[in-house]
C-alpha cells in the first residue's frame, strides 16, 4: 500500500487562508478539520470520492499538522485515485480570493505520471 499519505494535511488553510479583500479569515467550512468526522473518518463539511471504494483509510491526525490542532490523513492504496472535496462557498462575480493549501505527501511513487498530489479549485455558476 502506497501511503499516498495525502496527509492531506490539506490543513486546508484550505483553500483560502488569506482571502484578498473579502471577509477576513477563512471562508471554507471546517478548514482545519476541527469539527469531528463521520463513521468513515471523513471530516464534517467534506466528502470523499474513491476510485476503489472502501480501500482508502481516512483519519484525523493530531500529531502532524500545519496550523490548528489537527490535519486530515488519507492512506491511499498504490494506483488508487481519491478526491477530498469541501462543499465550498458562494462567491460573487469579480470577487478576488487568495487560495492556499498545505499538503504533505509521504511515500508517493512517481512510477506513473499521475502519482502524487493535485490541488484543484473549481468554480461554477448556479444558474
Amino acid at each position: 500500500m502506497r501511503s499516498a499519505l495525502l496527509v492531506s494535511i490539506i490543513t486546508l488553510l484550505v483553500l483560502t487562508s488569506g482571502i484578498a479583500h473579502c471577509a477576513p479569515g477563512n471562508l471554507f467550512p471546517n478548514p482545519g478539520f476541527e469539527l469531528g468526522t463521520d463513521a468513515s473518518g471523513i471530516p464534517a463539511d467534506w466528502w470523499l470520492w474513491e476510485q476503489d471504494h472502501g480501500k482508502v483509510k481516512c483519519s484525523i491526525d493530531t500529531a502532524v499538522f500545519h496550523s490548528g490542532a489537527r490535519s486530515f490523513r488519507m492512506d491511499v492504496p498504490e494506483g488508487g485515485f481519491t478526491l477530498l472535496v469541501n462543499h465550498g462557498i458562494p462567491v460573487a462575480v469579480g470577487e478576488k480570493f487568495k487560495i492556499s493549501v498545505w499538503v504533505r505527501a509521504v511515500d508517493t511513487k512517481a512510477e506513473k505520471s499521475d502519482a502524487g498530489v493535485v490541488v484543484n479549485a473549481a468554480f461554477r455558476r448556479d444558474d
